[in-house]
């Protein structure tokens, strides 16, 4: 997926929009089922690299909701649900979107495992061999002004 998003996602951004991005460190150590949220977390830590563009990490999905599940430190943030969409740090997040899509995180137990968001919120390690979706992640300069509101009529422009 790096490889795509570097030598055919990212050449096809204008030349203005690579002008508002800088290098990030992109935490990509992997992680385990098990652990507590703040384990977790602490594990992607042990691995990183710098670059122009990469995928959302696990911790980047937690951080973006407002469920107070999501900052505890105990295991109960990827309990199952009572019913199905009903995952905590899912649904009120400003990142969900109702399709699978692949995070950087690996999973630790299986070389053959990436993480991934589901269609209900849900975070599980499938094979990476799967189809689905990728987001793409970059940082932008701390120059960069917003304008608009964000919404569909009222977009957020960089300048």
């Amino acid at each position: 997926i790096y490889n795509f998003l570097k030598n055919e996602y990212y050449p096809l951004l204008t030349n203005i929009a690579k002008s508002q991005i800088q290098k990030g460190n992109y935490k990509n150590g992997g992680l385990a089922w098990g652990n507590t949220f703040a384990t977790m977390l602490k594990a992607e830590e042990n691995s990183s690299f710098n670059g122009d563009i990469a995928l959302l990490s696990v911790s980047d999905w937690y951080k973006a909701s407002n469920d107070e599940g999501c900052t505890g430190s105990s295991n109960d943030w990827y309990t199952p649900p009572k019913t199905h969409g009903d995952y905590k740090c899912g649904l009120n997040n400003y990142l969900y979107k109702d399709y699978k899509w692949w995070l950087i995180t690996p999973y630790i137990n299986d070389m053959h495992s990436v993480m991934a968001v589901y269609e209900d919120g849900s975070i599980s390690s499938p094979n990476a061999t799967a189809y689905d979706y990728v987001r793409p992640s970059l940082y932008l300069k701390s120059n960069i002004s917003l304008f608009g509101e964000g919404t569909l009529s009222n977009p957020y422009i960089m300048s």
